[in-house]
C-alpha cells in the first residue's frame, strides 16, 4: 500500500462514465483501445515453433490456430 501514497494527487477529478474507471482527473482523456492499436495483418515468417499466438481486439490473445479468418 505505500505505492499508493506515493500516487500523485489531482486538483480535480470528473466522472469517467465506466463503472471500472470510476472518477479520472480533469485534465485526463478516456478513449477506446482500439483508437490506440491497430490489427496487423503481416505473416510469421520468424522462427518456426509449435505454439504460435495471436493478438486480436475482440479475443484478446488466442492460438493462432483459433483465429481463423478474421
Amino acid at each position: 500500500m505505500e505505492s499508493l501514497a506515493l500516487m500523485p494527487k489531482y486538483e480535480a477529478y470528473k466522472d469517467s462514465y465506466s463503472d471500472y474507471s470510476g472518477l479520472i482527473p480533469c485534465e485526463w482523456k478516456l478513449i477506446p483501445i482500439r483508437a490506440i492499436f491497430e490489427e496487423r495483418n503481416e505473416k510469421n515468417t520468424g522462427p518456426k515453433t509449435d505454439h504460435i499466438l495471436s493478438v486480436t481486439r475482440d479475443r484478446g490473445v488466442i492460438p493462432y490456430d483459433e483465429k481463423g479468418a478474421i
